[in-house]
């Protein structure tokens, strides 16, 4: 489901997305979340625990892109490594403590949006809530010199 008429990043909030949270430790000090519709439209935030959202932050250097297929969208990002270090959350041994979440919407009979959320962690709670310390994994990011390669 998309919004009709898109007027601001709010509106990502009632549509299919794309959720990726990144934190600079386990307790959510601060973190920053990054939704993103089916057409790469997109929803910045930073935040801390529980709930505490600044909607001003914006993603220094992010780039993205959605297509829409039959049934299905791809959703494809970048950030700069430069970005992930200044905020703070990409550390020195190369980890990001990180939430990867999708959220499915759709009418229901009587025309009520109802919500279906993924996530990469089964949190084995009814009511879903991704802002939260459990929610969260490790990315771990390697790099690999030509002559580690040959």
């Amino acid at each position: 489901m998309l919004a009709e008429n898109f007027k601001s990043e709010m509106d990502v909030l009632n549509e299919d997305r794309v959720e990726i949270f990144m934190s600079q430790d386990r307790e959510l000090k601060q973190y920053y979340a990054l939704e993103i519709d089916a057409l790469g439209r997109v929803m910045d935030t930073a935040a801390r625990y529980h709930r505490k959202f600044d909607r001003s932050w914006r993603c220094a250097g992010l780039r993205t892109s959605g297509v829409v297929t039959e049934g299905a969208y791809v959703v494809e990002g970048s950030i700069p490594v430069k970005t992930l270090k200044e905020i703070g959350v990409l550390n020195e041994s190369g980890t990001i403590h990180a939430g990867v979440f999708r959220g499915e919407f759709h009418y229901g009979t009587n025309s009520e949006i109802i919500q279906h959320w993924i996530s990469w962690i089964d949190l084995r709670k009814k009511a879903p809530d991704f802002h939260v310390p459990d929610a969260f994994g490790l990315f771990k990011f390697t790099t690999k010199t030509i002559d580690q390669q040959l």
